[in-house]
């Protein structure tokens, strides 16, 4: 979704895959990396976990097995279709991770400074790591030119 517009604005890195428009995906992709025996960070947004939350259940199941973070960017809408609001502020994201399994802290991260520090204290945790991070949605981003041969290396 947007989240990986956000991404690639400000890291244009060939070792990233950034998936715009998978619209609940990029979590079970990450999964499959991290089973793969990668170190994989994962970066969603709040609309994709809701739009598909088999994936957070499903992680879940491997959360001693794989060294995965998943990174929760929340701001209330899907903007990749248009900004509408998603009208999610009553969900508590960190119990959907715990419930599913995932080690995770238990704020919810609202600043630059809380996230490298709450980074920092989640890099010392095994398994399955979650964050959420609270974060606006002012700027427009465009999407990453992804090229179908690119593609085919992140197999």
């Amino acid at each position: 979704g947007n989240t990986a517009r956000e991404m690639y604005s400000f890291m244009k890195d060939t070792n990233n895959f950034y998936m715009a428009g998978n619209m609940g995906g990029a979590l079970s992709l990450g999964l499959g990396a991290a089973k793969a025996g990668k170190k994989v960070v994962v970066c969603g947004g709040d609309a994709e976990l809701v739009m598909h939350m088999g994936g957070i259940c499903t992680a879940g199941r491997y959360k001693d097995e794989v060294g995965l973070t998943y990174i929760l960017f929340d701001n209330e809408s899907n903007k990749s279709t248009g900004g509408q609001n998603t009208y999610q502020s009553h969900i508590n994201y960190i119990a959907i991770a715990k419930a599913s399994g995932l080690n995770t802290v238990e704020q919810t991260v609202i600043s630059l400074n809380d996230f490298s520090n709450t980074i920092s204290e989640l890099d010392k945790t095994k398994g399955l790591k979650f964050l959420h991070v609270k974060c606006g949605n002012d700027e427009e981003t465009p999407r990453p030119p992804i090229e179908v041969v690119k593609v085919s290396k992140f197999q």
